[in-house]
């Protein structure tokens, strides 16, 4: 989100934005979510859909996980990936 809006740390992001902007712009993430990882997914899932075409019909299907290389972790929510970061910005 740092990046996205133009700020330099989450520290700057908390001083630049209002928590009734942040809620708005987390509500809007979660229903499309934005960014290099919604890239990747989009990605795998044309390629595995590609792939799937074009093997044997008794061959195993492949899966969009299949063409993701860097799984990104699993959150229940924003704010679980929010504290994930911030937790590396502490060297967490």
């Amino acid at each position: 989100m740092c990046r996205t809006f133009g700020y330099q740390s989450i520290a700057d992001l908390y001083n630049g934005m209002d928590a009734s902007a942040y809620e708005l712009f987390k509500e809007d993430y979660m229903r499309a979510p934005w960014g290099d990882v919604r890239s990747d997914i989009n990605q795998a899932i044309q390629t595995s859909s590609l792939v799937n075409v074009h093997i044997p019909k008794n061959s195993s299907r492949v899966t969009p996980s299949d063409f993701i290389p860097f799984s990104p972790r699993s959150y229940q929510s924003a704010d679980d990936a929010l504290d994930w970061v911030r937790s590396l910005n502490n060297g967490g």
